[in-house]
């Protein structure tokens, strides 16, 4: 071990940060093999030590659309486009696999695993840029309602060489990463984890260089990117409420585990850097209930209306799964936002990635009901 990783350990052991579901163990990667200059080393250097690649252009552009919030009946409203993230394809997800992937290399890892939901957006954009830089990836899949989404994921994933599992939970799925042979890196699901949402608290500085919004809404799934982008925001001392739409199963995103997430990745980059603020308590971060109908990837008429609104306003694309319903909780609560200025957070790309020649029977036999 050089000297430098001694160190690093030394204090991440004396501060007693909290390290990731999958034991994170970090290595100075900026000081191997270069990172990209980030806000959050501008203002705690010491977090130079995290690993980064850059697989976007940042900052997203941040557009305000008049239409829109007047449709909605909102004060002043902005658009975070994270759906730009990537020069073929992103969304928000690229913010965490920037870190976890150059965690993966920089620990020698030749292949990821993860898991996800048959359409998930996580486990396309793990597949996608893994292949970019040359790591295999497993993907463990969930089952959830057929449709379009799922067989263009489904297909674009084997066309990019991703070996595919359906899996009948996340249990099963954790079990079978676990007895892989070669042993993958793990990105968990979602992306989720100190690393992964150390990328949010830099999308928290990056917004407030852009505005000072008074409200962000996004979706809510796993949650890390709600307090990433919350802690990164009270970071930057902008004076925001996030607001996390549920839009997956109410055992992700419980106030034990927001605040566990937020103790994780403030006590990581705290060992790094002791001018970054561990803490135990939530910075503001409300969770927004009403919204996931009857359940994950289960459309709701109100997410409908809203992704046909912001379509026709603004020619933004929406998803049934996350970010229709987070602009439905928006359109509801816009009686209190009338004078506000809100940030929607878009997280979703749009764009399709090519599938190629592969074709529903070249997936795995289980999978092949879900891209009919």
């Amino acid at each position: 071990m050089s000297s430098g990783r001694r160190a690093l350990a030394t204090v991440l052991d004396r501060r007693g940060a909290l390290m990731s579901l999958f034991g994170l163990v970090l290595a100075p990667y900026a000081a191997r093999a270069g990172s990209p200059a980030r806000r959050l080393h501008a203002l705690f250097p010491g977090t130079r030590m995290l690993p980064w690649l850059r697989l976007s252009s940042w900052p997203t552009p941040l557009e305000e659309h008049a239409s829109l919030a007047k449709a909605l009946g909102v004060g002043r409203l902005f658009v975070k486009r994270d759906d730009r993230a990537g020069a073929a394809y992103g969304g928000s997800k690229l913010r965490k696999l920037e870190l976890l992937l150059a965690d993966a290399e920089a620990r020698g890892h030749r292949g990821v695993a993860t898991q996800g939901g048959v359409a998930s957006n996580q486990t396309l954009a793990t597949a996608f840029f893994a292949k970019q830089r040359g790591l295999a990836a497993q993907l463990f899949l969930l089952p959830e309602r057929p449709s379009a989404a799922a067989r263009a994921h489904l297909l674009a994933q084997a066309a990019l060489g991703a070996e595919q599992r359906l899996v009948g939970s996340e249990a099963q799925a954790g079990r079978a990463i676990a007895r892989l042979a070669e042993r993958p890196y793990v990105i968990p699901t979602g992306g989720s984890s100190a690393l992964g949402n150390a990328g949010f608290v830099e999308a928290g500085l990056e917004l407030a260089e852009q505005v000072k919004p008074d409200a962000v809404y996004l979706p809510l799934g796993t949650g890390g990117s709600a307090v990433g982008l919350a802690l990164g925001l009270q970071t930057a001392r902008a004076d925001a409420e996030v607001v996390a739409v549920r839009t997956a199963s109410p055992r992700f995103g419980t106030p034990s585990l927001l605040r566990r997430a937020a103790r994780e990745m403030s006590s990581l980059l705290h060992a790094l850097d002791p001018a970054f603020a561990s803490t135990d308590r939530l910075p503001r971060l409300r969770v927004r209930e009403g919204f996931v109908g009857k359940g994950y990837a289960e459309p709701t008429a109100s997410g409908r209306r809203m992704r046909d609104l912001a379509r026709a306003e603004a020619g933004l694309e929406l998803d049934l799964t996350y970010s229709a319903k987070a602009l439905a909780a928006l359109a509801a609560d816009a009686p209190k936002l009338r004078d506000k200025s809100v940030v929607f957070w878009l997280t979703y790309d749009a764009r399709e990635v090519p599938s190629g020649t592969a074709k529903v029977s070249d997936l795995p036999r289980a999978l092949r009901a879900y891209a009919r």
